[in-house]
């Protein structure tokens, strides 16, 4: 990511005193505020004895600079160090601020509970729970906000012209190719939930790291990337050259990459005779069914990170994914007409609801059998 886009997503020194006003100019969201009364809670924490409260103040330190990106020495050197250069947005990682403070808070309360007499604690915490709710909600969104708020889902998920064009360019070639907008706040996050279109940031929340850097190797709207993810629409509000104008749409501009190649296609093969149609693509939840047919075995990619628990079936068989592609998922499909079937079900999904159950089980057990041991 370029060092200018990185430090937007960072905090300033105003924003520090978001920890008070709750007021914060950082993107998506960044702010240090936890309530005032959480903040009071935490500094009773501070008095706590034990080397945990000093980690997480470390922790805390550490999260505040790399949070500040480029306005601190330690932020320039966080854009180039491994591993912390995976971030994308500095401010994501002040939900580690937020844990550390949350620890601090509740140490500080039971602090203060254990310095009073029994029968009172109960109604002391209920009076600070009662000031930290009332606190969050004088803060937070209301809950009567009206509809036509830019807040509400019916509001942000509008189905505006431009998402009927888009619509119906899918419908044309159902999946098969994206839409990127930039900025790309200019349509809806995770669009393709709600509207039936595919966009190339897809889960905005959980890009992984190799789908990333192949974007990041170039940002331009040339890009060979975005040939490759099958980038063909894009969305803006400034005029672009070298990309054919579709339409406008209230001041937003929507382009079309001839260059960009379809989601599902032919590669490795220098047969000029090979050949392969690809046909009925049907999208579902968690898995996508395509027909194709070929003169001769040829690999057929499909322009999607290849991470752990997708699974292929090509005519109802189980067929091994091939590991070599650097970037996407890819399989060889034999001459004829095959059914391929790609689904995504990791293994470890059942077995770890499994054990999260089977903790809140042992900590019930544990709980009720320690109030049971008190005199």
């Amino acid at each position: 990511m370029p060092l200018e886009v990185y430090n937007r997503y960072g905090l300033s020194f105003t924003d520090l005193f978001s920890a008070i006003t709750s007021r914060s100019g950082a993107l998506d969201g960044g702010t240090l505020y936890i309530t005032i009364t959480a903040l009071i809670c935490a500094c009773f924490g501070l008095g706590v004895p034990g080397l945990w409260r000093w980690f997480l103040l470390t922790v805390t330190s550490f999260t505040l600079l790399v949070a500040l990106a480029g306005h601190t020495p330690f932020g320039w050197l966080a854009y180039r160090l491994p591993l912390l250069n995976m971030v994308r947005e500095p401010v994501r990682i002040l939900y580690l601020y937020q844990f550390c403070f949350a620890a601090l808070a509740a140490s500080g309360v039971q602090m203060v509970l254990n310095a009073i007499p029994r029968r009172g604690r109960f109604a002391i915490f209920v009076i600070v729970m009662s000031i930290l709710a009332c606190e969050t909600r004088q803060k937070g969104l209301r809950s009567w906000v009206p509809t036509d708020s830019p807040l509400t889902a019916d509001r942000a998920y509008r189905k505006t012209p431009l998402i009927t064009f888009l619509e119906e360019r899918n419908r044309a070639d159902p999946g098969m190719y994206r839409v990127l907008a930039r900025p790309k706040d200019l349509i809806p996050p995770n669009s393709g939930n709600v509207f039936r279109l595919s966009t190339v940031l897809g889960y905005r929340s959980s890009m992984l790291i190799g789908y990333f850097d192949l974007l990041n190797r170039d940002w331009s709207l040339s890009s060979q990337a975005l040939d490759q993810v099958g980038a063909r629409y894009v969305v803006t509000d400034k005029p672009s050259e070298g990309l054919t104008l579709l339409s406008s749409f209230d001041g937003l501009l929507l382009y079309e990459r001839p260059e960009a190649r379809p989601v599902f296609h032919w590669s490795g093969s220098h047969d000029q005779a090979a050949s392969g149609t690809i046909d009925l693509v049907k999208w579902q939840r968690n898995s996508v069914n395509l027909e194709v047919a070929t003169n001769q075995p040829l690999k057929l990619t499909f322009a999607e990170t290849n991470y752990p628990g997708w699974h292929v079936r090509i005519n109802g068989v189980a067929t091994a994914i091939d590991s070599s592609w650097p970037h996407f998922m890819s399989v060889t499909v034999p001459s004829g007409t095959s059914i391929v079937q790609w689904s995504y079900h990791p293994w470890w999904l059942i077995p770890g609801m499994c054990c999260w159950l089977l903790g809140a089980v042992m900590l019930t057990a544990m709980k009720l059998s320690a109030s049971r041991g008190r005199p």
